[in-house]
């Protein structure tokens, strides 16, 4: 529901696994990022820093790409990068950030990386949110060619 924009099911399905078990990650990442798709700033970032301390916790940064956290944002991907240089995360998440940040240049410069490094998010592209500011690039374009899904 969630890679097909369907913001207010997602929610739904999220509040119903919840139900089943609280503690339940994955749902909470879903949970974080729906809500910043929706705009709904607060209850990204508290979702978010419900869990990011732990481990492989990277991907949850995208949050701190919202209005008044540049700084942070910024901070976390020094981390990130070094995380990725020591082969302990790969480059799509890092490209997730700069795309939440706006940063166009090297979101798409990460995305290449993923695609030559063979990461399994990349086939993800065409549908993942974080994305969607990218679309209309013809270089975002190109790629998703390179790859094969458009």
């Amino acid at each position: 529901m969630l890679s097909a924009r369907q913001y207010e099911k997602a929610l739904e399905q999220c509040r119903k696994t919840l139900e089943l078990d609280p503690n339940y990650g994955v749902v909470h990442d879903v949970l974080g990022f729906t809500y910043l798709k929706k705009g709904m700033d607060k209850e990204a970032i508290a979702e978010y820093q419900r869990r990011k301390d732990e481990p492989g916790m990277h991907r949850f940064y995208f949050a701190y790409a919202l209005p008044g956290m540049r700084d942070e944002s910024l901070r976390l991907l020094e981390k990130m990068k070094a995380l990725w240089k020591q082969g302990q995360i790969r480059s799509y998440p890092i490209a997730r950030v700069y795309a939440g940040l706006s940063e166009e240049g090297p979101a798409l410069e990460w995305l290449e990386k993923s695609f030559e490094e063979h990461e399994p998010y990349i086939i993800r592209l065409n549908v993942d949110p974080a994305f969607d500011s990218l679309r209309s690039k013809p270089r975002f374009k190109a790629l998703l060619k390179k790859i094969g899904l458009e």
